[in-house]
């Protein structure tokens, strides 16, 4: 045997007893061994960045800045050139710092958003973000999204990838940003994807009468609304009418079944009970899709982060104004379909059947983490947990609104 391959067999010897020591040292975190031997055979994307010198210098003065001052701006948001290598390909792109969160910031490297420059795609869109794993709440996230897709309900598309900033390689996870490649994957005709500007949400808003109104849900109310395709779509007429329907719905002016596909939200809702995704129930988080087809508006499956333990289910969550509870949980055929897939879905047999369909990408998915992260648990049973606590819970939930 040559020298090289007995060298090899002896580091991995080294690894694997290092973390056995460490798992005796840790037992909370139930170390395996072979999550390193597992992470060899996985078949992330790479993805390899690289900044000019002044450039990576200016980001790296933004993020300090962040830190420093513990807040952010658009200040700090300002897109830089870089060249982006996949597969062997150069693309040209522009990138940016992302994220409200102090998390974003305190990761190495911080989380970025990237846009191609004359439309090129990377894995399917030509605007994405990455961030370090435990930013989108590894493969809890995951789940989350593809719960939805699999009902055709629009959400972004969430990967595990490797890439590296000027050669500090890591994984991390790729999301998808609102563009038309989102609505060509759930085959939707073009529209405008809207959101109520998102900035307002900790700065507060600024009326025409002077008055800076500072409540969360007040400014929900009377913030501007942006469009995230507005530069694609060729038609103000459709932004126009999207707008209005979101108008009309955060003022509580439109009946619940005049704006959105009623089953589509009641089985959103669900699944966002099912697993802690709360975050997306935050009005500045959400976002919406104006199918002109249809005439209505589509929540889209985004940034849930469902970290803890369901103990609430999402009528009670303090994030969502109340204008918007009240429309909602007024409608007698939502609720009767929300009821329905809270039911379903918090069923072992829903659990069990959504695992075992989808077993071998999520081990391909969980070894792409371990190669960073050999110390990562999946956390899957907490779901089960979940379902066990709706089933607990939904018969006296129920009588709270069907009297």
């Amino acid at each position: 045997m040559r020298l090289g391959g007995k060298r090899t067999i002896l580091f991995t010897i080294v690894l694997l007893l290092g973390y056995g020591f460490l798992s005796i040292l840790k037992p909370g975190l139930r170390i395996r061994p072979y999550h390193f031997l597992l992470s060899q055979f996985s078949s992330a994307p790479s993805l390899d960045l690289i900044i000019g010198k002044t450039d990576f210098e200016y980001l790296d003065s933004l993020k300090s800045d962040v830190l420093e001052h513990q807040r952010t701006s658009v200040n700090h948001k300002k897109y830089v050139k870089a060249l982006l290598i996949i597969d062997g390909e150069e693309v040209n792109v522009k990138i940016r710092l992302k994220g409200d969160r102090m998390a974003h910031y305190e990761t190495n490297p911080p989380s970025l958003r990237i846009r191609t420059i004359k439309d090129k795609l990377v894995l399917g869109t030509n605007k994405f973000s990455l961030h370090a794993i435990h930013i989108r709440n590894g493969l809890h996230e995951w789940i989350y999204l593809d719960l939805l897709a699999e009902r055709d309900i629009l959400s972004v598309k969430m990967d595990i990838v490797e890439y590296s900033v000027n050669g500090r390689k890591t994984v991390g996870a790729f999301e998808e940003h609102f563009t038309d490649h989102l609505l060509k994957r759930f085959d939707r005709p073009k529209g405008p994807i809207i959101a109520i500007e998102e900035k307002f949400y900790r700065q507060g808003w600024i009326g025409i009468d002077s008055i800076v109104y500072t409540d969360k849900f007040e400014v929900c109310r009377r913030a501007p609304l942006k469009v995230f395709n507005e530069k694609s779509l060729n038609n103000s007429a459709l932004i126009e009418e999207g707008i209005h329907l979101l108008d009309d719905f955060r003022c509580g002016l439109s009946a619940v079944e005049d704006i959105f596909d009623i089953d589509k939200m009641a089985y959103h809702y669900a699944i966002i009970d099912l697993m802690g995704a709360y975050h997306n129930l935050s009005w500045h988080n959400q976002r919406f899709y104006y199918n002109s087809i249809e005439g209505k508006l589509e929540l889209i499956g985004y940034d849930g982060l469902g970290w803890k333990s369901v103990t609430e289910f999402s009528y009670d969550h303090d994030r969502v104004p109340p204008t918007i509870n009240k429309a909602l949980f007024s409608n007698k055929d939502f609720l009767a379909r929300y009821f329905h897939y809270l039911h379903e879905v918090s069923t072992n047999h829903f659990l069990d059947s959504y695992f075992e369909e989808n077993l071998k990408e999520l081990e391909e998915l969980t070894r792409r983490i371990y190669s960073n992260d050999p110390f990562y648990e999946n956390q899957f049973e907490r779901i089960y947990s979940n379902a066990q606590w709706i089933r607990e819970n939904l018969k006296e939930y129920k009588k709270r609104f069907i009297k």
